[in-house]
């Protein structure tokens, strides 16, 4: 009886603990949203800059790295998988993606090979060629993509001239900005740095700096070009390599970072315009929007799009954003500092689900996770955001969502404003100052950033009409300034009043008449006319011989009298020259005067 007891408890036990294996919980990716700087390029002091072949292998690697965390299938079968849910593991399926680059030539190329190794050739991921739908042919013939199948995402490039280039490059075509960069040059940090630095800068100019730089050029203000030319020759150049030692180079990076982390990390510097403003930091503010706004789109479409969001550009987004969230302290000092080549933010969205969960979770259950990865070799490591304690790395959605809205900006036309852009996107978003309704609708919308975008057809079409009436204004300025003008040459001359024949015309003379009552032109045939007035030939239709003789019967009645002439000549004015038309003249304003011809 007691053997009985002990196998009973022995089976209730067993069936507790496959209980408790059923509800545990495991964390669940369904989205990551990706900022990576560019790779290895050559230096900015030089003429169009480039990616190089060390550059596109370090983005490649970083590519491939997220590929084996967030898409390889290898580990979709295991229970802590971190792929993301539903993901395409080996073809591409640009509507889960979102990819978004800065033009800059190394940026574009930075993205073009970092989705290499995120997404490779087929042929290669598979290690076998593709058979479906779309390669076979009528005949059975399978046909690969070129490269062995290489694969073509959806890569969306923003010049500084998109509306869209704001999201991942706040900073430029900003002039508050860049005004404030110069209001460091006056501060006593930035003095006492140029002072204290000089030297080192003096001691590289005669080896390595002199023909790139001039000596008024060398110094503290440019420590950031001088790091990057550096930084490029000790890599790719053996003679500066030779004459460069290790610890110059960290010299030179060292400053660098300082002089990176003035101009865009320090978030206690504002414009006139706001005292809270943070314009350093804008590029970060702006990404704050981006980031919101992809996350929400992977919310409410139930993880279906923006299941891997990646954008590129430079490092000043990175920084910004580091330092707003409340990275940058003295326990992270790496947030000083300008990220190295290939280095990501990411941002994770998961949550906690049992393993026979399927469906997508409430927004309530959410958690956002931030990891940094600084170099494209470097490990994921998490940090807390908005100063958490350091054991807190992940956050609920909402507490994301919350803290990113303390700093982000709003929309187009509040970066407009607090940059003071003159970006031709801009002007479409001006308000009406004399209209209050205007004012008033536009501060009551910026409380969301849809509510402030506008269409891009919309934009463009107001900016090719202030193109047209910028044509306009100046080719009246040059009318009057110079004295151009323009006329169109006659080719026909001008109808006199009253019809064909103007003021010589008689009843019987029809013109061609509409009548109101119908569509298109009708001959009207007029009644007979007196007959003191019949026309029996018309001067106008015979030839020139005849012109002497009588064109009627019986005389002409305006035939001059005691001249002999049957028709009276026609007046010309005095300065009109013989066999010339008046409708012919044409008036120059380069022309001499009108010289009077006087004749009886």
């Amino acid at each position: 009886m007691q053997g009985g007891g002990a196998i009973a408890l022995l089976a209730l036990a067993l069936c507790a603990v496959g209980a408790v294996a059923d509800t545990e919980l495991y964390e669940v990716i369904y989205g990551a949203v990706l900022y990576t700087s560019y790779g290895d390029r050559t230096p900015l002091v030089q003429s169009n800059p480039t990616l190089t072949s060390l550059g596109a292998q370090q983005l490649y690697n970083a590519g491939a790295g997220f590929r084996d965390r967030y898409v390889d299938p290898s580990t979709s079968s295991n229970e802590h998988s971190t792929a993301v849910v539903g993901i395409s593991a080996y073809e591409l399926d640009n509507s889960q993606l979102s990819i978004l680059a800065y033009s800059e030539e190394y940026i574009v190329a930075s993205a073009q090979a970092f989705l290499q190794g995120l997404y490779p050739p087929i042929e290669t991921s598979l290690n076998r060629t593709l058979d479906d739908d779309e390669s076979e042919l009528s005949n059975g013939t399978i046909i690969t993509s070129p490269l062995n199948g290489y694969q073509y995402p959806q890569l969306y490039t923003a010049s500084s001239v998109d509306l869209n280039s704001i999201w991942i490059a706040g900073n430029t075509q900003c002039p508050t900005y860049t005004t404030s960069g110069r209001a460091y040059w006056n501060t006593e940090e930035y003095l006492e740095i140029l002072d204290s630095s000089q030297a080192f800068y003096d001691s590289l100019q005669p080896n390595i700096l002199d023909g790139v730089f001039s000596n008024s050029s060398v110094g503290y203000f440019n420590a950031w070009y001088i790091w990057d030319y550096l930084n490029y020759g000790y890599i790719h150049n053996e003679t500066i390599a030779s004459v460069l030692s290790a610890d110059d180079l960290a010299q030179a990076r060292s400053y660098a970072d300082r002089w990176v982390f003035a101009m865009n990390g320090n978030t206690s510097i504002s414009s006139s315009l706001d005292s809270s403003d943070h314009i350093r930091a804008v590029a970060g503010r702006t990404l704050a929007t981006e980031l919101t706004s992809v996350m929400y789109t992977n919310v409410q479409s139930q993880g279906t799009k923006s299941k891997l969001v990646t954008m590129f550009g430079s490092y000043e987004p990175m920084v910004a954003f580091t330092s707003l969230a409340g990275l940058a302290t003295a326990a992270n000092t790496q947030f000083y500092s300008q990220p190295s080549p290939g280095s990501s933010m990411v941002f994770e969205l998961y949550a906690l689900q049992s393993n026979s969960s399927t469906s997508y979770p409430s927004s309530d259950d959410l958690v956002v996770r931030f990891l940094y990865q600084n170099g494209s070799s470097a490990s994921l490591v998490e940090y807390p955001l908005f100063g958490n304690d350091p054991s807190q790395t992940g956050i609920s959605f909402s507490e994301f969502i919350t803290g990113l809205e303390n700093f982000m900006i709003f929309g187009i036309k509040d970066w407009c404003d607090l940059c003071s852009s003159l970006s031709v996107f801009c002007a479409a978003y001006e308000e009406d100052s004399e209209d209050p309704s205007c004012s008033s609708s536009s501060s009551s919308s910026s409380s969301s950033r849809s509510a402030t975008l506008l269409h891009p057809a919309i934009a463009g079409l107001i900016g090719a009409i202030i193109a047209l009436v910028l044509v306009a204004l100046l080719t009246l300025l040059a009318s009057t300034l110079f004295g151009m003008r323009f006329y169109r040459e006659r080719t026909k001359k001008r109808s006199e009043l009253n019809g064909f024949k103007g003021g010589e015309k008689l009843a019987s003379d029809q013109d061609l008449c509409v009548a109101k009552s119908t569509i298109g032109a009708t001959v009207v045939v007029a009644e007979d006319p007196p007959k003191g007035h019949e026309r029996v030939g018309s001067w106008e239709m015979t030839s020139s011989s005849s012109k002497g003789r009588g064109g009627r019967e019986g005389g002409d009645a305006l035939a001059s009298a005691g001249t002999g002439n049957q028709h009276q000549a026609v007046r010309k004015n005095s300065f009109q020259p013989e066999g010339v038309d008046e409708d012919d003249i044409h008036l120059s304003p380069f022309a001499d005067p009108v010289k009077i011809n006087e004749r009886v």
